[in-house]
């Protein structure tokens, strides 16, 4: 059965009405979608969605130059812990002299 503002489960009595209506949204795209799912299960799907849509908060856009310098700033801290990874490798692999020092490896 599709709900309306007026006529509308008895569970959405107490929502606001900027989450009831969009409850009541949700609920019946769900119900057109799925016909063979339990409307209890339907309604409280759509209420905790609406929930979710309506309390957002809106996150201001990013303008392109900010974009472009927080993907920049990415990057070098990126190459950055690369190449301080490979000094840590280059640093650890044994020289000729330091592996006869401490492998104790013979010369041929």
């Amino acid at each position: 059965m599709p709900w309306t503002k007026t006529n509308y489960p008895v569970s959405m009595k107490k929502l606001p009405v900027k989450v009831r209506t969009k409850a009541i949204e949700i609920a019946n795209a769900m119900l057109k979608e799925h016909p063979k799912m339990d409307e209890g299960e339907i309604i409280a799907t759509a209420t905790k969605n609406a929930k979710g849509v309506v309390d957002k908060k809106k996150v201001p856009a990013v303008s392109t130059i900010e974009k472009h310098k927080l993907e920049n700033d990415f990057h070098h801290k990126e190459d950055v812990a690369m190449l301080s990874e490979h000094k840590k490798v280059v640093d650890s692999m044994a020289t000729r002299r330091n592996a006869k020092r401490y492998f104790r490896v013979k010369a041929k």
